[in-house]
């Protein structure tokens, strides 16, 4: 079951729940999209948003793969080079994403009309 983050403090509680991905990787990253190129070689719907869903691993035995689910996401840029330290802020439209930090907002940053989460422990 997935939990949304819709405000402040469903970002904390997640921040907290994951450490703010401390000692964590992206291990996989999906865009789905409808985007396509035709036969004709025509782009449609090349500027629409699109959905992600990106898997994050940790060492923590309680929060050791975080899902995230990304809906309408408008702005996406990552920059692997950097740690992972998540931060997030809830807008009048959406949500916006730092993945490694807010301090990094130019190099790693998702803004999207909507995340949730997903939990599993090491099994």
């Amino acid at each position: 079951m997935s939990t949304l983050l819709t405000d402040k403090a469903s970002i904390d509680e997640f921040v907290h729940k994951t450490d703010g991905f401390h000692d964590a990787v992206v291990s996989e990253m999906v865009m789905k999209s409808n985007r396509h190129v035709s036969r004709d070689g025509w782009l449609y719907d090349d500027l629409a948003p699109f959905n992600m869903t990106l898997v994050v691993q940790s060492q923590f035995e309680e929060s050791h793969i975080i899902i995230l689910h990304i809906s309408n996401v408008t702005e996406f840029r990552f920059d692997p080079r950097f740690d992972l330290e998540f931060e997030g802020e809830a807008e009048e439209n959406g949500i916006v994403i730092y993945l490694s930090s807010k301090a990094n907002a130019t190099r790693s940053v998702i803004r999207a009309a909507e995340a949730a989460y997903e939990i599993k422990s090491q099994e």
